[in-house]
């Protein structure tokens, strides 16, 4: 009904010398196929309390360094060295025990814990941290595994670093893989990636980059999201910060620099197989109290400064895409203008504007028309058209011309010029005129077209008065 006995081994202690030492040693074999003798340390078991402890602590010292404490696998000549297990009591119905691995806290800087698998000629050895499994059909999640750095009171918190090892002369570096695992029905795990908030500094910064290369290539990023069978593919979202006082964070994709060219950038919408084919959609910015956001598209200053091209793709057996340049209407203000110019010259000709609608080689279809209209207003003027030549300060300037299309075996173009009619007031006046000049003014011709069988004729004639009381 009491204790057991206790049997305690001590040593005897000394004032000026060395403390006695406590050896336990197994015997040893010099048999082929013998082993070496176990030295077994296993403390008492109980029903219903808790079992025994083994603690084994090395000495303190008062000035010194205190006690090492090693805990080593026998090692092997020829054969496989021996192996360490450390690991905590498992339970039929309740929890496993921990495992804790601390070093010991200090005055200047705590202890370092280090965990480092062995080296090998042919393979260094591997080092695996894993959580546990849940073995259970109606059980919890899976173990995790944390990794955290140490906080600090008065300076910033430790750093987490996760790195391969580096690669010979001739070889490649490791392999860093960060990856959620696989489910057969439902939703796999995400990967997040985010800096710490501050409440009065700066948030911390995330930075993706890739290694460069002396004589071969750079290394590429490749971001791209998940695919379905029978589902939509995943999204890809980039976006910048925003503020509620300030500017909202910028959105910068640029390519990189080269001694030969520059590095291509590609917005690229998604093909589809029996629907329509993405879209790729720019859109600046709204305001709730100012203008909305500008958008932008210029090439660079160079020597020869680079094209812009927009045009919409081929159709083989349809209608090609449509290009519409729109501005927005206004409520309370005027509509936004429409300015297509191109750069003047000090040297060199002035740039040109062509606008040319479509041909068609088919026998029942008719070229695509080019229409130029001023917009209309409720109870003021209309807008205006106005067709002016470039003026010349020495030269001859510009010529206008006009003209309808020939044919070839059918009847040529017909061109009208017409002023505007008027439903109450006086239709508009039609004025052809020459310029005038300091040594003699410009002719006028009206000359109607020659035919072989009959010239065109050509009518002049004043306006017929229709009403009754006119």
């Amino acid at each position: 009904s009491g204790s057991g006995g206790a049997i305690s081994m001590s040593v005897g202690s000394s004032k000026t010398g060395h403390g006695g030492s406590v050896s336990v040693d197994a015997g040893s074999t010099s048999s082929v196929d013998g082993t070496g003798g176990n030295v077994l340390m296993r403390a008492g078991s109980a029903a219903s309390t808790d079992g025994g402890k083994i603690v084994l602590t090395s000495g303190s010292s008062e000035s010194g360094m205190g006690g090492s404490a090693a805990l080593s696998a026998g090692s092997s000549s020829s054969g496989t060295g021996g192996e360490m297990s450390v690991s905590s009591g498992s339970s039929r119905s309740g929890a496993g025990g921990s495992l804790v691995l601390s070093s010991g806290s200090g005055l200047t800087s705590g202890g370092s814990v280090s965990l480092t698998s062995g080296s090998g000629e042919n393979r260094g050895g591997s080092l695996m941290l894993s959580g546990g499994v849940t073995s259970g059909s109606s059980g919890e999640s899976g173990g995790s595994v944390y990794l955290s750095s140490g906080t600090s009171k008065s300076s910033r918190s430790g750093s987490v670093s996760v790195v391969s090892g580096d690669g010979s002369s001739s070889h490649d570096s490791g392999v860093l893989l960060l990856q959620t695992g696989n489910t057969s029905e439902g939703t796999s795990g995400s990967v997040l990636l985010s800096s710490g908030s501050s409440e009065l500094g700066r948030a911390g910064d995330i930075t993706l980059s890739v290694g460069s290369g002396e004589t071969g290539a750079g290394g590429s990023v490749s971001v791209s999201s998940g695919r379905s069978v029978s589902e939509a593919g995943g999204s890809v979202s980039v976006s910048s910060g925003s503020s509620r006082e300030s500017d909202g964070g910028s959105l910068d994709v640029s390519s990189g620099s080269g001694n030969a060219s520059g590095g291509l950038i590609r917005l690229i919408g998604g093909s589809g197989s029996s629907g329509a084919g993405g879209s790729v959609s720019v859109s600046s910015g709204a305001s709730m109290d100012d203008t909305s956001g500008v958008v932008m598209i210029e090439s660079a200053e160079s020597r020869s400064s680079g094209s812009i091209t927009v045009k919409s793709g081929y159709a083989s057996s349809s209608d090609s895409g449509s290009i519409l340049i729109a501005t927005g209407t206004s409520e309370s203000g005027s509509g936004g203008a429409i300015s297509m110019s191109v750069g003047s010259s000090k040297t060199g000709h002035g740039g040109s504007v062509s606008v040319d609608a479509g041909s068609t080689s088919s026998v029942d279809g008719t070229g695509g028309n080019v229409l130029m209209r001023a917009g209309s207003a409720a109870s003021t003027d209309g807008g205006k058209i106005v067709l002016t030549s470039g003026s010349s300060e020495s030269g001859m300037g510009g010529s206008a011309a006009l003209s309808a299309g020939s044919s070839s075996s059918g009847t040529g173009g017909e061109m009208s010029v017409s002023s505007g009619s008027s439903r109450s007031g006086a239709g508009g006046s039609l004025v052809l005129s020459s310029g005038s000049g300091l040594t003699s003014g410009g002719s006028v011709s009206l000359t109607s077209g020659s035919g072989e069988n009959r010239g065109g004729s050509l009518m002049l004639s004043g306006g017929v008065t229709s009403g009754s009381s006119g």
